[in-house]
């Protein structure tokens, strides 16, 4: 079977029937695999890399590398030794690296009540989130310097939080002082310093602020989704509508893709109304 779909891969690329190689980090956890999923029925082939082949896409146009980006960052020729790709196809870095609920926070059993984690993480916010971003930077910046470079990759699209912009707004500022807990100060504190190292990074950077994401029929964060709709209804300034997973995943592939996308922040309402016009 796997030697069937790298034969399929290798013969769609070969003729030309993928239109790019996206890499998505984390692309075998809850957003990454929508990610992916949009990528692949756009037509675009995708390496996923994760520290675990769990929930991996079965589509021949994905392959599949196990990589632990907590620890360093990886050699990009050697990332893509088992896959049918080489950097000089790579166009777009995708980071679905995260979790709501780190081992600091004493609460990791509940991810997948609180945000569709499919397992408990194994280190802090900045490990998680702010350590991948940089590893995964560093490595496309040593894929594009020296003698050999031939790294094309010019998108670096990162999947942050709508709560990342509080500290940008006088009501989510004073929300975030006086009643947020001490592990979503720091989960925030993560988020914000990784968008700095995308948005300085040599590649056109995106940032996406999902607030709840979901998956259709998810009873599980029924409770919170309603109450986030309620905030946005009455006109919270700091609180956006909770939004599908598909359409962050949409939005991503659009950003991944497609010419003409103004980079920087991305709010949830803007992914929405980006992804109704484009498609």
């Amino acid at each position: 079977m796997i030697f069937c779909e790298r034969f399929l891969l290798l013969l769609f690329i070969n003729l030309g029937l993928t239109q790019s190689f996206v890499m998505v980090l984390g692309g075998n956890g809850y957003v990454g695999t929508a990610i992916t999923k949009c990528l692949n029925e756009a037509g675009c082939s995708v390496v996923t890399v994760g520290r675990s082949s769990t929930g991996t896409s079965t589509s021949p146009l994905t392959t599949h590398v196990e990589c632990d980006l907590i620890k360093q960052p990886p050699n990009l020729c050697n990332l893509l030794s088992t896959t049918p790709h080489s950097p000089s196809d790579l166009t777009c870095v995708v980071h679905a690296i995260g979790c709501l609920l780190d081992t600091q926070s004493g609460l990791g059993n509940l991810n997948k009540l609180a945000s569709g984690t499919k397992r408990d993480p194994s280190g802090t916010y900045n490990d998680v989130t702010l350590g991948t971003v940089r590893n995964a930077i560093d490595m496309i910046s040593a894929s594009k310097s020296g003698d050999e470079a031939e790294c094309p990759c010019d998108k670096f699209v990162f999947v942050s939080a709508a709560e990342a912009g509080w500290n940008k707004d006088n009501g989510g500022a004073k929300v975030e002082s006086l009643f947020a807990p001490e592990w979503l100060k720091r989960y925030l504190s993560a988020k914000r310093s990784a968008e700095e190292l995308v948005m300085d990074s040599c590649m056109g950077g995106y940032v996406i602020r999902p607030s709840i994401v979901y998956s259709k029929g998810d009873l599980g964060s029924l409770g919170v989704r309603v109450g986030f709709g309620l905030g946005a209804k009455v006109g919270l300034k700091f609180v956006e509508e909770p939004i599908e997973v598909g359409v962050v995943g949409d939005g991503a592939r659009i950003m991944a893709l497609e010419d003409g996308i103004r980079e920087g922040v991305w709010g949830g309402d803007d992914v929405k109304r980006l992804v109704k016009e484009r498609g």
